[in-house]
C-alpha cells in the first residue's frame, strides 16, 4: 500500500497509468468494501447503485482490474449539464 506524508502525484510522462496503479492498490486493501460497474453499463445503472448504496462514486471495473471512476459529478457536469439522456 502506498503510505507517505506527501500527497500522490503521478508521474508527468504518465499520470493516467500511475493513478490506476495506486487504485489498484487500494482496490486490493479494500476488496470486500469496493462497489463497482462494468464499463458497459449505462449512467442509469450507475446511478442506481450510487443511491442503492448511499455512495457517491463507483469503480468502473473489468475482470478485477480498475479502469477508472465514475462519480456523481461526472453525472452532473457531462449529463445533466450537456442535456443528456442517462439512460
Amino acid at each position: 500500500m502506498h503510505e507517505t506524508n506527501r500527497p500522490f502525484r503521478a508521474p508527468r510522462n504518465r499520470p493516467q497509468e500511475a493513478a490506476l496503479k495506486l487504485l489498484d492498490q487500494i482496490i486490493d486493501s479494500k476488496r470486500h468494501r469496493l462497489i463497482s460497474i462494468a464499463p458497459d453499463a449505462t449512467v442509469f445503472q450507475a446511478l442506481n447503485l450510487l443511491a442503492r448504496y448511499d455512495i457517491g462514486a463507483l469503480l468502473v471495473m473489468v475482470d478485477g482490474k480498475a479502469l477508472g471512476v465514475f462519480s456523481e459529478r461526472d453525472f452532473a457536469r457531462k449529463v445533466l449539464l450537456m442535456g443528456k439522456d442517462a439512460r
